[in-house]
Order: structure tokens, then C-alpha cells, then sequence
């Protein structure tokens, strides 16, 4: 990803920037609807949102699938444009054939910002995209911002996607070169370390997973929707969780979905697998190589 100016957005939402508006006394939006925001964007909003689950997307959706998709499933670029001159975010989206995606974002040029992951599903009627989304941000604590998603699909590869607020459009273009290579559960077998052995992931040979991270033990399960598209979904238990600087072992306890895909070893070292999932209270990404 690129490296970006400090985003004057900073403790705020990237994806759904609605709220610098309201809290600079300008007008709202319906795009985030969970969040009570300060006097000023230095501020921190309180956050009020409930857990849920952030998936709603079940079985293979034809819309994504094939030559004859409207728009192809698969690993994107992406790129939030905003309305004034804050700089733009750039990303890295992996949208199941099932409609749900995970959206992870650049935070390298903001210092207070630790993550920024949209977990969500799309869905299609005809060119016209809407979905529903939570993005979840890590300052000093854990924040969750919901809102809604339009959009028109471009092309088979490629889309635009509308937040509402100061965000202008998000593009997504998809990396044919990542999207197409074939999946299976004895491709990905194995163990997958990132920052050493902590966290750690194992995949068997069936798609189970079991690991730790920090203080958790991970036991679950990957699914493979369509086995022409190199993205999986997860699901997994966190359990016996330890606090961490940010949060607490409660809040990282728990039961996570997510989407993730695969990098092979012809182009990176021994394979690399990599995901985001969330439990409705916080996120997690993984990046490991085995």
C-alpha cells in the first residue's frame, strides 16, 4: 500500500466519514447511525453501537460468479476519496462469492490509528450495489461505526461505492493476478506465523483451523465458497483471552467471521494467508507466512 499524508479525519471513521461533518456543526448524513460525536474532529466520538454479527451473506450469489458476473468476487484495490482536501485512503478488499468483504485500510499516516477493518455484505440488483457494513477503528480503545453502502458496478472488475458524508466515492478494482488463482483446503494446509510465533494460525487439511494470539486460543473452521476464486470465509472461537494494551481479554473473547484469501508460494516464500474477522465488539487481521 502507499504511504499516505496524516489523515485529517484522524479518530474518526474512514470509510464512513460522516461524522466530521456533524461534528464540525455542518449537516449529517444517514450513512453512520450508531455514533455520538464531539464539539470537534479532535475529539473522540462515544461509541453506542450493540454487537451483532456482521455477515448476512449466505450461499453463492450468481452476480459474483463467473464470466457472465456482473461483478466478479475476488481481492480489489481500493481507494476512499473524500469531498474536501483530505488526502485519499487506500485499501485492500476481499469480496466473497456470498456477498460478504472484508475492507482493510491504510493507517500508516496516521499515527493515533492503529487499524481501520470494514466487515459487511454486498448484494446486487442489476448494476446497483447496496449493503451494510461495521468499521471497526483502534485508537487508544476500540471503536464500531455502522452504516450503509450504494454503489454502480463499472465493470465486471471494478465499481464505485457511496458512504454518504465527506466521503466522496470509494473506487474498487479488482487484481485478476490474486482473484484467480484456484483454492483448496490442501493448498493452504499449514502453519502460518506472523511477528514470530505469536499469533499463530495452523490450517488442516479439512479447513479446520486452531492457533493462538497473544494470550487466545483460535479453533475453527474455513470455507471455501467457490473453489475459481481465492477467497475463503472463517469462523472461529477466541477463548481465554488476556487483556492487551488496547483491549481487554473480554472483549477479545469470542465468536469471529471473516473473509481472507491466499498468496501462493510462486509469489511469495512458502505461501502467505491473510484475513480479517471480527467478533462484533473487535477486529482482527492476520498476516502470516509459512
Amino acid at each position: 500500500m502507499f504511504k499516505l499524508p496524516r489523515n485529517t479525519l484522524s479518530r474518526f471513521p474512514l470509510l464512513f466519514a460522516t461524522l466530521a461533518l456533524a461534528a464540525c456543526g455542518g449537516g449529517g448524513s444517514s450513512g453512520t447511525t450508531v455514533v455520538n460525536t464531539g464539539s470537534s474532529v479532535d475529539e473522540t466520538p462515544e461509541d453506542t453501537s450493540s454487537g451483532s454479527d456482521d455477515f448476512v451473506g449466505e450461499g453463492v450469489k450468481e452476480f459474483f460468479v463467473g464470466e457472465d458476473a456482473t461483478l466478479k468476487a475476488g481481492a480489489f484495490l481500493g481507494r476512499v476519496n473524500y469531498t474536501d482536501d483530505t488526502p485519499s485512503v487506500d485499501g485492500f478488499m476481499l469480496l466473497s462469492a456470498t456477498g460478504n468483504f472484508t475492507f482493510i485500510l491504510d493507517t500508516d499516516s496516521d499515527p493515533s490509528r492503529d487499524a481501520s477493518i470494514v466487515l459487511g455484505t454486498l448484494t446486487l440488483d442489476g448494476p446497483e450495489i447496496e449493503g451494510a457494513a461495521i468499521e471497526y477503528d483502534l485508537f487508544e480503545k476500540w471503536y464500531r461505526f455502522t452504516g450503509s453502502i450504494a454503489g454502480s458496478v463499472v465493470s465486471n472488475e471494478s465499481a464505485i461505492l457511496y458512504t454518504g458524508g465527506i466521503v466522496d466515492n470509494t473506487e474498487i478494482n479488482r487484481d485478476a493476478g490474486v482473484s484467480d488463482q484456484s483454492l483448496s483446503f490442501n493448498q493452504i494446509a499449514g502453519i502460518y506465523e506472523a511477528n514470530g510465533s505469536d499469533p499463530q494460525i495452523t490450517v488442516d487439511v479439512d479447513g479446520g483451523i486452531n492457533g493462538v494470539d497473544r494470550g487466545c486460543i483460535i479453533k475453527g473452521q474455513i470455507t471455501i465458497p467457490v473453489a475459481e476464486i481465492n477467497v475463503y470465509e472463517l469462523s472461529y472461537e477466541s477463548s481465554g483471552c488476556s487483556d492487551l494494551a488496547k483491549s481487554t481479554g473480554e472483549e477479545r473473547d469470542g465468536d469471529y467471521l471473516g473473509v481472507g484469501t491466499f498468496t501462493s508460494p510462486d509469489l511469495e516464500g512458502e505461501g502467505k494467508i491473510e484475513f480479517a474477522a471480527s467478533n462484533g465488539e473487535i477486529a482482527f487481521h492476520f498476516a502470516g507466512t509459512r
